[in-house]
């Protein structure tokens, strides 16, 4: 394991050199900015839509296109907060080039050229993108504080055991899981990291984000990383060996429980589930609080899904709504409802008169669940009608913008669910100003609000204590 480590820093280094040594001294950048405005959300951005754009708007002869690095990452709501690359290739003169391209946070690429002495081997970028594409970049696990993606290219003698590190051979959109890998080569070896990022404290009364490293082998659930290879890669290793299956279910897998409903279910005559089965799932968005039990579960975490329909064979629009538990063995309660309608922690469903409609109930992962049971109850609509509140004029309202630096710093409440601060009774007339590098957190209060809760007797000043998420772009820490 220490030789890999050594092999990396020293690829790194070398790397870093080669760009040094190949970028031709006296030569002035060219600055591109890509008029199209791309995606930042995980959902709707394609690489290799993004590399079109790239190459479209730089001087070069796409097919000469070789990636030299990647790095993307994207904060824990899936939306892409940096994304930088850099690649080489020869212009439309023909000469060799090397371009370093930056997403801004308009969402537009700003392009960086420079002429170089000749172009370094390795893939063409759409190879790489397209792979990652079919994979999807919205079905990447993401940690607490967001996720990496990582793309580097390596040659020597390279090791990797899923003893340490969870390997995969990425394939049509699949990943396959790897036992061992071992390359002896002098091409460059394309090698995709992909990392759980995680909230740690730096020093007292600020945050950052990193990654859980750990010294020796760690147990495959409590990893927070992924190293990826490709088909053509996968060709060039000396060993290759694929990890066989250890028993464990896999996303998508339907599994042999057990689904009833409870005895304080209350439907009417003609309302009845059908086709009902479990399977394995994964959550699609996250964080996601289980009022049950008093749990945060992540994005990419395993769930069970309770799939089927609910028909309604009466004459009445009916909505049906409640709530599942699953048990084990020994009737213990182990896993509970995540999904949400308008009651956290509750499932709802509106079904027409004569219809059938299908349902998902998203529950926690427990692997020793034998029997789920629903809890639910029906009604007719005009039961739960709300008389909506009317919303306050933009009048009414306090709009306040802090640096996330100086909030962390100046809030003086140790509650890390409670922010208590002191700022200039100014700053409800005009917001302290925020450069371009650093990050904001907005405050939206009703104007008599932050009145109300003013502690100060400082004229100048207003003393508040306000929930942390009142304060918009602020990490949210987990309900404990």
């Amino acid at each position: 394991m220490r030789n890999l480590i050594k092999s990396k820093v020293i690829t790194i280094l070398c790397l870093i050199a080669l760009i040094l040594v190949t970028v031709m001294p006296g030569c002035s950048g060219t600055k591109i900015t890509v008029t199209r405005e791309l995606p930042r959300e995980l959902d709707k951005l394609s690489l290799v839509e993004m590399w079109n754009v790239v190459a479209e708007a730089a001087d070069i002869q796409e097919r000469s296109a070789e990636l030299g690095s990647f790095h993307l990452r994207a904060d824990e709501d899936g939306s892409v907060s940096s994304m930088y690359f850099d690649f080489q290739g020869r212009n439309e003169e023909g000469r060799p080039c090397i371009y370093f391209a930056e997403m801004g946070r308009n969402g537009k690429i700003d392009i960086r050229e420079y002429e170089t002495n000749s172009v370094s081997p390795s893939t063409h970028p759409s190879t790489v993108f397209s792979e990652i594409d079919k994979l999807g970049l919205a079905s990447l696990g993401s940690g607490e504080a967001g996720l990496s993606l990582q793309i580097g290219f390596q040659w020597g003698n390279l090791g990797y055991s899923c003893d340490y590190v969870d390997i995969y051979h990425l394939e049509a959109g699949e990943l396959l899981p790897l036992q061992e890998i071992v390359f002896h080569i002098r091409d460059p070896l394309c090698i995709i990291s992909v990392f759980k990022l995680y909230p740690v404290a730096v020093e007292e009364g600020s945050m950052a984000s990193s990654v859980k490293t750990d010294s020796g082998p760690v147990l495959p659930g409590e990893r927070t990383s992924q190293t990826w290879f490709l088909s053509g890669d996968i060709n060039k290793a000396e060993v290759v060996e694929y990890l066989e299956s250890s028993g464990e279910v896999e996303v998508g897998q339907v599994l042999d429980i057990r689904v009833g409903l409870g005895l304080q279910t209350s439907l009417v005559k003609g309302i009845s589930f059908e086709n009902v089965k479990v399977q394995v799932g994964t959550l699609e968005e996250g964080p996601v609080w289980n009022p049950w039990k008093g749990s945060t579960y992540y994005k990419g975490d395993r769930c069970l899904l309770v799939l089927g329909d609910i028909k309604n064979d009466t004459s009445e629009n009916l909505t049906v709504a409640g709530s599942a538990t699953g048990y084990n063995s020994d009737w213990e309660r182990v896993a509970w409802t995540l999904s949400s309608a308008r009651i956290t922690g509750q499932f709802e469903y509106s079904i027409p008169s004569h219809s059938t409609r299908s349902f998902e109930i998203i529950l926690s992962y427990a692997e020793d669940v034998r029997f789920i049971e629903i809890g639910a109850a029906s009604y007719s609509e005009p039961m739960f009608q709300f008389t909506p509140s009317k919303p306050l004029p933009e009048s009414e309202l306090t709009h306040i913008t802090f640096t996330k630096d100086w909030l962390l710093k100046n809030d003086v409440e140790p509650d890390p669910w409670t922010v208590k601060i002191t700022f200039p009774a100014s700053w409800t007339e005009k917001s302290p100003p925020i450069s371009a590098n650093e990050e904001g957190v907005e405050l939206t209060v009703p104007t008599q609000l932050l009145q109300d809760h003013n502690e100060s007797t400082n004229p100048d000043q207003i003393t508040v204590s306000f929930p942390n998420y009142y304060f918009r772009g602020l990490l949210v820490p987990p309900v404990p």
